[in-house]
């Protein structure tokens, strides 16, 4: 499997495919920084997109073949094309990340024809009252990583610097104390 973006979100997803059994997990991003952290969080093998073409990548990876299941996890259309790209015959293409309304997605309509799944996630697909006991469990378990997702905490005064930190990429998570 693999998975564009290596923020909190992409991080957590790989943790879930780590648990789901996934053996070989790719992460995909720009900065080397954030490959790292999912290098941490399970990833098996990292791609940097800004160095080379990730669908190319992964094709190479796999035997020519792509990955079975391909998580977008930015919210950015370039990505979910490539992640829809990246995905096997009979694949399943996740799109996570939350694009703008305006954003407009562009693919081989020949992908489909290989019986290729593209699915929408919002929040997880959870049902609370039964995936946040178990999820809890793992916590407690120590087998699901959340503190270790914190980077960096903030004064209520400095969320301003939270969020430069965020959007350039320089943390996973954030936490602000007031």
């Amino acid at each position: 499997m693999a998975v564009f973006g290596c923020g909190g979100v992409g991080l957590i997803v790989r943790q879930g495919a780590a648990l789901a059994g996934a053996k070989t997990i790719i992460a995909v991003d720009v900065r080397e920084n954030k490959l790292g952290f999912a290098r941490q969080f399970g990833a098996t093998h990292t791609i940097n997109a800004s160095q080379e073409d990730p669908v190319e990548a992964i094709k190479e990876m796999t035997g020519g073949k792509g990955v079975e299941y391909a998580f977008e996890a930015i919210g950015n259309h370039e990505t979910m094309a490539q992640a829809i790209k990246s995905t096997c015959k009979m694949g399943t293409a996740c799109i996570v990340g939350e694009a703008p309304d305006t954003a407009v997605l562009s693919f081989p309509a020949a992908l489909l024809y290989d019986e290729r799944k593209i699915i929408g996630c919002s929040y997880g697909s959870t049902n609370p009252r039964i995936h946040m006991p178990r999820l809890l469990d793992l916590y407690l378990d120590g087998k699901l990583k959340l503190e270790e997702l914190v980077t960096r905490t903030y004064p209520l005064d400095e969320i301003n610097s939270a969020f430069e930190g965020m959007e350039q990429g320089e943390v996973t998570r954030s936490v602000i104390k007031f």
